[in-house]
């Protein structure tokens, strides 16, 4: 056997719960484009990353062959030391085989730091093969459920739309919850969850620094894909309804044009079963223009890209074009209306005085 030690203190990342510790040896699993399997049984989680040996680089705090490459989900060079203190400290056990050696993850006491340090017993594997295998043991059945919850790759089927955009993820289950790479960063107000690509956002190590506008901001490129591509009908009214009930996460579609037919065909519908005859705009100050014209049935959805799509359809160019609008009175118009009111009323010296005042202005127009 031989030990080294990381030169890693037990207590690195204290904040960090169990889940974060598991979540970095899934983060890797996750990477490993040549694929894996998991398995989870007797309380004991079993990753397999196939064809993939680590070198022992891996293990120094600051390395990373990800660096340079967005799409990895773990990028900062410290998760695995970190994963490993903390499991460690919550009492768990770790074994690494790692091709034709195995890693087995301790605390010792350094004579060299005269204080408690992770190491790694290396050992000789009794059965060599090409894989890279993490056994984490004291993993119990609720852990793995949330553990599971938390990581879409590791579910079963669900119901989800998916553009390089991102992907939306229209289950109960998933509601208000914001993935990245597939593991799960924070909740948010709306009844979708999302699931970006890790290069759409600049998370630090605890996978934290996601702010509300940025998913307001994706969820738009997201949606303007989608309105791309082939929706299904019913797909369609749900997500055009959640647009005209104010969802948070279609905020700010009024920065991206849409003009799918079918979610056209739905505004429409929605329109007409909801709004049917109502001059609706996202703008209040267009709104009080058409109510001073003298319309009654102005209507405010305070979603821009609703109103966009209602615009575009064929029942509301109807109502459209029966609006009312405010006439529009010339300055020649205004002096000539002054004097037809007014010139029997005013005496011959005052009415004089005002048509040289009134033929000087429309001469300066």
């Amino acid at each position: 056997m031989q030990l080294f030690e990381l030169g890693a203190d037990p207590n690195n990342v204290h904040e960090w719960s169990w889940e974060a510790g598991v979540r970095e040896f899934i983060q890797g699993y996750l990477d490993n484009k040549n694929g894996g399997e998991f398995i989870h049984k007797d309380d004991t989680l079993t990753l397999r990353n196939y064809n993939t040996r680590l070198e022992r680089k891996t293990l120094l705090a600051g390395y990373s062959s990800k660096r340079n490459d967005d799409s990895q989900r773990g990028k900062f060079g410290d998760g695995l030391t970190s994963g490993i203190c903390v499991l460690l400290r919550e009492g768990m056990h770790i074994t690494m085989y790692n091709s034709d050696v195995v890693w087995k993850p301790v605390i010792v006491y350094s004579d060299q730091f005269e204080h408690d340090v992770i190491a790694i017993e290396e050992t000789p594997a009794d059965h060599p093969d090409e894989d890279y295998t993490v056994v984490i043991e004291g993993v119990t059945d609720s852990d793995m459920e949330r553990i599971v919850n938390n990581t879409l790759q590791l579910q079963d089927e669900y119901e989800h739309f998916t553009t390089d955009e991102g992907t939306i993820l229209l289950e109960e289950q998933h509601k208000g919850r914001i993935y990245v790479g597939g593991l799960f960063v924070d909740h948010f107000d709306s009844e979708y969850g999302f699931d970006f690509p890790p290069e759409c956002f600049e998370l630090d190590r605890d996978r934290k620094s996601l702010k509300p506008f940025d998913i307001q901001w994706q969820t738009k490129s997201l949606i303007g894909k989608m309105s791309k591509q082939e929706v299904d009908e019913d797909l369609s009214d749900r997500l055009v309804s959640s647009m005209a009930s104010g969802d948070k996460s279609m905020e700010y579609l009024h920065h991206e044009y849409i003009s799918s037919p079918t979610f056209r065909k739905s505004a429409e519908k929605l329109y007409n079963e909801e709004y049917d005859g109502k001059l609706i705009t996202s703008s209040h100050e267009e709104a009080d223009r058409l109510r001073e014209a003298g319309n009654n049935n102005v209507k405010v959805v305070d979603n821009a890209g609703f109103v966009n799509l209602v615009q575009q359809t064929d029942s509301y160019k109807v109502v459209f074009g029966a609006r009312k609008e405010k006439e529009e009175v010339s300055i020649e118009n205004l002096l000539d209306n002054f004097e037809d009111d007014w010139q029997h009323e005013m005496e011959t010296e005052i009415y004089e005085a005002w048509r040289k005042l009134s033929e000087e202005i429309k001469e300066r127009i």
